[in-house]
């Protein structure tokens, strides 16, 4: 769907978060994935479209990044502020979401993002992957494959899907969600 960018939103990246939900949650199940009472971490979030979002819906975030934050997502009571840097962040307690739009490296990005379904800090995300300007579809396809690897190790079944929304620019947005574990069994 395209989308109004609202006149109190930090940036035009909120576009992009919500264009996911569109796309990867049905609308019956927004309710309760998407609602006050859920808790989120966001990484990489200056100035804070996505933190933003969240918060609109009535989710508790904590927005974890080393840069400012618009003072309309900074001095709302449901988000915390880390000044930290993403990569090294561990959450306290496991979270409901995990968002991540940060600018680096796509192999990077999915690493960070496959530890924290695997060790259990999210049971979902929302990430995009910044492509490089040359062999973006196998650049996409070898990081969805590292993805699957490692949650298949951690024994963890996942909806996993990806593409490019209209939003995006040079980016693809991920959506992974822990459907199931044989962990512990035997």
């Amino acid at each position: 769907p395209r989308l109004k960018l609202l006149r109190e939103a930090p940036s035009r990246s909120a576009l992009k978060l919500e264009e996911a939900w569109h796309l990867f949650i049905p609308r019956d199940e927004w309710g309760t994935r998407l609602t006050s009472g859920r808790s989120a971490v966001d990484l990489g979030a200056a100035p804070g479209g996505w933190t933003w979002l969240m918060v609109r819906r009535g989710m508790r975030v904590e927005a974890v990044d080393n840069g400012p934050l618009a003072p309309v997502v900074r001095d709302d009571a449901l988000v915390t502020h880390l000044r930290a840097d993403g990569f090294t962040y561990k959450p306290r307690r496991p979270v409901d979401w995990l968002v991540c739009d940060m600018v680096e490296k796509p192999s990077r990005v999915t690493a960070l993002v496959a530890r924290w379904l695997a060790e259990g800090w999210c049971r979902q995300a929302i990430f995009n992957l910044k492509l490089p300007m040359k062999q973006r579809y196998a650049e996409v396809q070898a990081n969805l494959a590292r993805l699957r690897e490692t949650l298949d190790a951690a024994g963890l079944s996942v909806d996993l899907r990806a593409r490019q929304l209209y939003h995006d620019r040079e980016e693809v947005t991920v959506y992974a969600r822990v459907v199931g574990s044989t962990r512990g069994a035997a």
